[in-house]
């Protein structure tokens, strides 16, 4: 204990003078530092490119371990601007204590404008327990998390709540709850990240009250590597009473594979304003299959390709999903536009929908190419529901229909679709018999 007090002294004391200084980098010594919580101030830089070589071997490595199991966290990001840490290795070793709930090896932010954490690595986080975690910063404004290594983590690896974040490059392993998660009116972007083996790879919610739901947190998840977790990227409001979901969000060109229950998900409140959503280019395979069991959960999962449900201006275009265990694209709400996506499905042993439209007005599904499903577009309730121009392949089995409508559905437009493969005349187009003279289906192409 003395030496841990007279090395937390020691660090405490440099970070100290550099911020005395008018900032620039704390100068301490390389090598293994088992420290209390250090705090870490406007204008100061912590990086193992400034730090002074006391052994030859060392090749400039910073390495802050914690001195107590029931310590919080190794380092405190206070308010101001111009701080940043850089290539630091944190061993969260002795950050043990489940009863704290919230340890993490780097935390704070409220108040810090612009801060850095690039290029650390962070190494032995607890995995007993939910609550450890790598950072969890909270209010920072315009901070940047670039180029971190997270092997493993109990909960949230990188967690945010509130502030404006840009979280790019990261590779984040083996996670108990979200590689990357982003709550409560935290938003930003997350781009470029490799995200493996996690219960959520990003997840993002609750956010604003629901009379203030203009007040948008919008988030760009963009270009990631997300595979073998539960959930690929899951927004939603997640039952918290009078709050959103995350809105004015662009889900795109992300490479998502082998996701047990959605590759996409993104859950509104029940009659609140989530969405004007966009979800385009991404790539999803294999849902409903990963390699390994993602973390807390059991069994084979649905294996859905993109779920979006109780929203509204939503824009689902350009995805291409293959040899998912669920439904390819599912659209419950208010203005959807769902076009020009491929979706395929393993023919053999496949009882899904390729775009199955549920709970819905306004929705139009157009253009959209369709292959091995046993069902190419079904559409159940409510009104003013439009599939044109689709193309659609229906030899999955002597059952699969090509477009189906539903009872519940007031008024539908079925025109120029072509299915091809049908058995029967009755697999082209099927029409519910309540079917009123709203319902039109005309110059449909049928094979």
């Amino acid at each position: 204990q003395m030496l841990c007090a007279a090395t937390t002294t020691l660090l405490q004391n440099a970070i100290d003078a550099a911020a005395t200084a008018g900032g620039g980098y704390a100068v301490v010594p390389c090598g293994f530092h088992a420290t209390g919580a250090l705090q870490l101030h406007a204008g100061v830089r912590l990086s193992s490119a400034h730090c002074t070589v006391t052994r030859p071997d060392v090749r400039r490595l910073l390495t802050l371990g914690a001195c107590s199991a029931a310590q919080m966290h190794i380092v405190e990001v206070r308010n101001g601007s111009g701080i940043a840490i850089s290539d630091v290795r944190f061993d969260a070793t002795n950050l043990t204590d489940g009863s704290t709930r919230s340890a993490a090896s780097v935390v704070g932010g409220s108040g810090a404008v612009g801060f850095l954490l690039e290029g650390c690595h962070f190494l032995n986080i607890n995995t007993s327990s939910q609550g450890f975690s790598a950072i969890q910063l909270s209010g920072c404004s315009g901070c940047i998390v670039r180029g971190n290594y997270v092997p493993r983590s109990g909960g949230d690896a990188l967690n945010f709540n509130s502030g404006e974040y840009v979280v790019s490059e990261n590779l984040v392993e083996n996670v108990g709850d979200g590689c990357i998660a982003m709550n409560n009116n935290a938003f930003g972007v997350v781009a470029h990240n490799v995200l493996r083996r996690c219960n959520l790879g990003v997840g993002a919610g609750p956010a604003g009250q629901a009379v203030t739901w203009n007040s948008s947190t919008p988030f760009t998840v963009s270009s990631n590597l997300i595979e073998d977790c539960d959930f690929g990227v899951l927004l939603g409001w997640f039952g918290y009473a009078g709050r959103i979901g995350p809105t004015n969000c662009i889900v795109a060109h992300n490479i998502i594979r082998r996701v047990r229950s959605a590759a996409i998900q993104n859950n509104g409140g029940p009659g609140a304003f989530d969405g004007a959503m966009i979800i385009e280019g991404n790539h999803i395979t294999h849902s409903g299959f990963p390699a390994t069991q993602p973390p807390h959960t059991s069994g084979p999962g649905p294996g859905h390709g993109i779920y979006a449900v109780s929203l509204r201006d939503v824009h689902i275009m350009n995805n291409q999903l293959s040899h998912g265990r669920g439904d390819g694209i599912t659209a419950m709400g208010l203005h959807f536009v769902v076009g020009s996506n491929v979706l395929s499905a393993d023919a053999a042993g496949s009882n899904a929908t390729a775009i199955s439209v549920a709970d819905a007005v306004d929705v139009a599904v157009s253009g959209n190419d369709i292959r091995g499903f046993a069902r190419g577009v079904a559409a159940s309730d409510k009104d003013r529901v439009t599939v044109r121009a689709n193309s659609i392949d229906v030899s999955h089995s002597t059952a699969s229909v090509g477009v189906s409508v539903g009872a519940g559905v007031a008024r539908c437009v079925v025109s120029e679709n072509t299915v091809s493969g049908s058995a029967s005349a009755d697999a082209c187009v099927a029409i519910d018999g309540a079917a009123s003279a709203s319902r039109v289906a005309r110059n449909n192409e049928c094979w």
